[in-house]
């Protein structure tokens, strides 16, 4: 409807957003079935179970929408496409869990609410206890893992070649191969000269046969304008080289008295581009952390606490970037979106577990008590949306045919379960040892208490 063309970008947004529109039912359906098993009739079993996630779930629809957005900062259309089509895509998911979501409750309780019983609130006291007597080692072992992985990122590369993200059977990218071995290079970016400086045509010529990366000069053409554009054939380079080649270009041009000539053409602009992907990319993913933080600040109602909300959630970045350039594989436009996106979704169970911790502490239940209530309440819907996450982000990686597609359904399975593990143990064990110095989550009035999503 929107005359949008689908492209190797926009080609992620059906499992993406399928996958995100299930993971967000899975806390409603969760805390309806545990109200349905003490005996609650389903309407009232409805109720509370909203009234038990409403205020995380709103949190984590605004960091995930926030996770999209803030790709619209990135240069490149494709990528701002996404972004925005994401966005309303996960805002309509939301109004559907509430509409769809509790009509099917209503409708389907008595299957949706069958099951074993809960069992103790507080069967997750052991791992609670196990966490806090391993709490430094824990952290210890999560920090040299960080640390390790970010000492990497100084050798990652950027590469955007849109053949490369073809599969190796394409018959395009054969034919391309094998124009390029015969010919030496098939593609071609033109310098253009202006019209003032004609009498240096010749030696801008000789200033591009006398870069490594150029073929030949196949053509040279005159503009009404009295501009010359010197067209050169190159070999197959990665973008990294290519930008390189089109600055030593400009710079020659500048040398021999015509600095307003410049390297022009597609492949100038795509290998140019590729550097802003990084700096946008950067851009995206430091305003999700504010919002992430303003997220975390908001469930917790402390600033060490949002500290604390926020670490986790940057570890499994942190590490997947760090593996890819220890792998010596390149950023593509797809990959470089993961750190911005993936900080959006996995924030959602670090934000369900933390409300449910807050709770617990007003409740006046010590940290290795609230950190096992948390757990029980929120433990099994975190490992569930998780494994609804990969399972929908593993669609792209075991089916699909661009190499960036499998590449960024891959980036997401690894970041999803990391972010998974750093949920259910870097972030009690850093409660515990926050618990250190923070007092004691302050008793709150109840009319407080419902203002930050308080259960009855």
């Amino acid at each position: 409807l929107l005359g949008y063309r689908l492209d190797p970008v926009s080609s992620l947004l059906q499992p993406v957003l399928l996958t995100v529109g299930v993971a967000g039912s899975v806390h409603l359906v969760q805390a309806f079935r545990r109200r349905c098993r003490q005996g609650a009739q389903v309407w009232l079993a409805l109720r509370e179970a909203w009234h038990e996630i409403a205020f995380p779930a709103l949190l984590t629809v605004v960091t995930t929408i926030a996770g999209f957005l803030a790709l619209g900062v990135h240069s490149i259309p494709a990528v701002r496409r996404f972004g925005i089509l994401a966005a309303a895509g996960v805002a309509l998911a939301a109004v559907l869990t509430v509409l769809a979501g509790s009509a099917w409750l209503i409708v389907l309780p008595a299957s949706v609410g069958s099951g074993r019983s809960e069992g103790s609130p507080y069967r997750w006291t052991a791992p609670a206890k196990w966490l806090s007597a391993h709490r430094r080692g824990v952290l210890l072992v999560f920090a040299l893992l960080s640390v390790t992985a970010a000492t990497q990122w100084t050798r990652l590369q950027v590469d955007t070649d849109p053949v490369a993200v073809l599969p190796a059977s394409s018959a395009f990218r054969q034919d391309f191969r094998r124009l390029t071995d015969q010919l030496g290079g098939v593609e071609v970016f033109g310098l253009l000269v202006p019209a003032k400086d004609h009498e240096r045509v010749a030696a801008l010529r000789k200033v591009l046969i006398d870069q490594p990366q150029v073929v030949d000069v196949v053509d040279e053409q005159q503009a009404a304008s009295g501009e010359t554009l010197l067209t050169a054939v190159i070999a197959p380079a990665s973008t990294a080289r290519r930008r390189e080649l089109f600055d030593a270009v400009d710079g020659a041009a500048a040398a021999v008295g015509s600095p307003g000539s410049r390297a022009v053409g597609t492949v100038v602009r795509v290998a140019r581009d590729s550097q802003r992907l990084v700096h946008d990319q950067l851009l995206a993913s430091l305003l999700t952390v504010l919002v992430l933080l303003l997220a975390t600040l908001w469930a917790s109602r402390r600033p060490l606490l949002a500290l604390v909300g926020t670490i986790p959630n940057l570890v499994p970045g942190i590490v997947v970037y760090g593996a890819l350039a220890a792998l010596g594989r390149p950023v593509s436009v797809a990959t470089a979106m993961i750190a911005s996106v993936m900080l959006g979704l996995v924030v959602d169970d670090t934000l369900h577990f933390l409300v449910r911790f807050v709770r617990a502490r007003r409740a006046e239940l010590s940290v290795a008590a609230a950190i096992a209530e948390a757990m029980t309440t929120a433990g099994a819907p975190i490992v569930f949306t998780s494994l609804v996450l990969s399972a929908g982000f593993a669609v792209p990686l075991a089916f699909g045919t661009l190499i960036t597609t499998r590449e960024f359904g891959a980036l997401a399975v690894a970041t999803i379960l990391l972010a998974l593990l750093a949920d259910l143990i870097l972030l009690p064990a850093l409660l515990l040892f926050a618990g250190q110095w923070a007092s004691k989550v302050s008793p709150v009035s109840r009319a407080q208490g419902r203002g930050a999503g308080e259960s009855p």
